[in-house]
This record gives C-alpha cells, sequence and structure tokens, in this order.
C-alpha cells in the first residue's frame, strides 16, 4: 500500500504545475524510451506533443526503463510541467523561452526566446506566465557551487532589445512586450537597439566612409553619422547589463527581440563569451556560432544575400559582421583571453559573404589600418 502511495500517476503529474515530492517518492510515466532525454542540468520528458516535464538532477535519486515505464524516484523538489502548444502559440513563430547558459558558481543562466503575442487586445497567456517563472524557481532550487545570499529576492531581468515605442508599436500586428503585473518578479528593461533596416543602412554608410578618399579632412565626421560606432557601443552596453545581471547582482536573463533570429543571438552569444571563457576558445567559439546562430535559425541567406535565396534587399543586414565586429572590439582590448585573433574573425565575416570578395572589404573598422586615417593621430577602441 506504501508503495502505491508513493507512485504519482503521469496524469496527476500533470494537472498540477509544480508538484512537490517528498524524500524517496517516485514518479512513474508509461512512455516510451526516445521521449527520455538525460540534459547537463535536468531530466526531460515528453509525455505528448505538446507537453514537457522536466525535473532537476539533484532531485533524482534513480531513473530507470523497463518496457516503456519510466521510473523517477526523487528527492524533495518540484516537478514542473507546463503546455508547450500554448506557449508556442503565445510567441512570435513560436519560440519558446529557451535557457541556453548556465552559471556553475551561482546557477544563474541565460534564457531566449521571441516576442510574446500581447497585441492591441493585451492578450496574456497563463502558460507562458507559468513557465518564466519556473525559469526562477529552477535557479532557486538549483544554486551552484556559490548560491545568493538571498535567492527569495531575485527578480527575472528581461531584456527587450527594442524601444519601448516600438515594442508597443508591434501589439497593432499582434507582437508586443511582457506586462510586469502578468510576470511577478520580473523586471523588463527596454534597449533601443537599432532594426535590421537601421543596421543596414548604417553599413552602407560605413562602406561608402571607408571606401570614398574624396574629403579627408571630414572623413572621422563622417564615420560618426554612420552609426555604426554608436550601434555596437549601444549593443556592447547592453551585453555589459545582461552580464552584470548574471555574475553580480546573480539574477537569471530571458533575452529577445521581436523574431528571435537578429538582435536576440547578438546579445546572447556575446554576453555567453564575456561570461565563459570557453567559448573564447577556437572550438568553443565555433559551438557559440552553430548554437546560438545557426541552430536557432539565423537567416543567413536572407540577411548576407547569397545567391539562389531570398531576394528581397529589405531582408538584407549585416547583423552577423556586426557581431562579429563586437567580438574584435572586444578581442582587440583583452587579447590574452582570447584563443584566436582577428585574422580569425575576418576569415569568419569572408567566408559569411555571398561571393568570394576582396578580403579588404570585409576588414573589421580600425582606423589604424585605414588609408583615410593621418598617422600623427591615435585612436583607441571602446
Amino acid at each position: 500500500m506504501e508503495e502505491d502511495n508513493n507512485v504519482v500517476s503521469s496524469q496527476q503529474a500533470m494537472e498540477e504545475h509544480s508538484l512537490q515530492l517528498l524524500p524517496g517518492e517516485e514518479v512513474t510515466f508509461q512512455c516510451a524510451e526516445e521521449g527520455c532525454k538525460l540534459s547537463n542540468y535536468r531530466f526531460f520528458y515528453t509525455s505528448s506533443p505538446d507537453t514537457l516535464c522536466h525535473i532537476p538532477l539533484n532531485n533524482i535519486d534513480s531513473l530507470e526503463i523497463q518496457a516503456n515505464i519510466l521510473n523517477i524516484t526523487c528527492k524533495e523538489g518540484p516537478l514542473y510541467s507546463c503546455s508547450l502548444a500554448s506557449v508556442a502559440s503565445f510567441r512570435h513563430s513560436q519560440r519558446i523561452p529557451t535557457i541556453v547558459w548556465r552559471h556553475q558558481g551561482n546557477g544563474m543562466v541565460l534564457a531566449r526566446c521571441s516576442q510574446p503575442a500581447v497585441s492591441m487586445f493585451c492578450y496574456r497567456n497563463q502558460h507562458d506566465e507559468e513557465l518564466v517563472q519556473s525559469i526562477l524557481q529552477s535557479c532557486a532550487a538549483n544554486p551552484g557551487m556559490d548560491p545568493p545570499r538571498n535567492p527569495e529576492s531575485t527578480r527575472l531581468l528581461i531584456i527587450d532589445a527594442r524601444a519601448y515605442s516600438v515594442a508597443y508599436c508591434n501589439r497593432v500586428r499582434g507582437g508586443g512586450s511582457e506586462y510586469e503585473d502578468y510576470y511577478p518578479n520580473c523586471e523588463v528593461r527596454f534597449m533601443n537597439l537599432p532594426n535590421i533596416h537601421n543596421v543596414r543602412k548604417s553599413f552602407q554608410g560605413l562602406r561608402q566612409t571607408l571606401f570614398c578618399y574624396s574629403d579627408q579632412s571630414r572623413w572621422l565626421s563622417q564615420l560618426e553619422n554612420t552609426n555604426w560606432l554608436m550601434y555596437m557601443s549601444n549593443l556592447l552596453k547592453t551585453v555589459v547589463q545582461v552580464v552584470e545581471a548574471v555574475e553580480d547582482d546573480c539574477r537569471p536573463v530571458l533575452v529577445h527581440c521581436s523574431d528571435g533570429w537578429d538582435r536576440t543571438p547578438q546579445i546572447i552569444a556575446l554576453a555567453e563569451l564575456c561570461l565563459d571563457p570557453y567559448y573564447r576558445t577556437t572550438a568553443g567559439f565555433q559551438i557559440l556560432v552553430e548554437r546560438e546562430w545557426v541552430s536557432f535559425g539565423h537567416k543567413f541567406a536572407d540577411r548576407c544575400g547569397h545567391p539562389g535565396c531570398c531576394n528581397d534587399v529589405n531582408e538584407r543586414c549585416q547583423v552577423f559582421l556586426q557581431f562579429l565586429d563586437c567580438v574584435y572590439q572586444l578581442q582587440a582590448q583583452f587579447p590574452c583571453h582570447f584563443e584566436f585573433n582577428a585574422r580569425y574573425l575576418d576569415h569568419q565575416a569572408h567566408q559569411s559573404s555571398p561571393v568570394a570578395a576582396p578580403e579588404e572589404e570585409f576588414e573589421f573598422l580600425s582606423l589604424e589600418d585605414c588609408p583615410n586615417f593621418c598617422l600623427n593621430h591615435q585612436f583607441q577602441c571602446r
């Protein structure tokens, strides 16, 4: 009889969003073996196409699969479940909040997604709110080696890469941003980063400035007017806020823009580059680009203008090149912290171009290497 009481059916587990498990309590799921997945930090079980249960690894005493029946003996801790189909329907392009990196010291995480479908009618989604809250709860339930002193007071930081006015206007097209009253213990910050159209215009002005030698006396003013340096500066300032929130303030961070495939990978990848030294190695940087850019669906073909893909010039933008330029600025300031140099980044930029253009066309902005720059002046990248 005691064994029957310690077994929690999968149906009961799905009905409860947060189920407190006692030490030695057992969770049983009727499932196929391929529905189970073990990650670095937690166990995932997909019970149906739209439902996901996950249990932190430090809450699992034993795990066994026999005859398509999954038995999990748990320590004390929460069992979370939510409807992923409902969350996906509330996020643009079905990009649900996804954890991509965890701080081993304090247990805080970086997550990414796309904008919520708030619209002008101020829609809300209970499953999305619960999933966002579960990120905060998981960080509190799974502290790292150096946990925060007061995890109960920790608030989730939501970084919206857009300006507040842009996010509000997107409600007309069915988008929007998180409403803090619907997402308790969350803070939303708007970063006012430019969209792809402004970045494309800035890059066109930059190219014209770099290869136009007519008026050298006004070259620095022309460079400033392109806004390329200002856009990079604002992007790096946003990254600094993310890094400080995770490293210094011990807060989990959720990042998104509109679609989640342009400004979002820029912020997330640069933040991971600053937080984790592994991604400053050659192998780690390759994994970083593959995961945050390729796997999460950055539109390389459309943005770079590869032949045979979208011919709409409005879809083209040097988003990845801007990211590489930011990496170059970090590498130029802290060369001993990187395993690779500027030539490696230059090669990556050249390979992402639609055609094998001359190498100097993809050189990163360095005033010392520019033929227009007066050699008796000195400039320090910031």
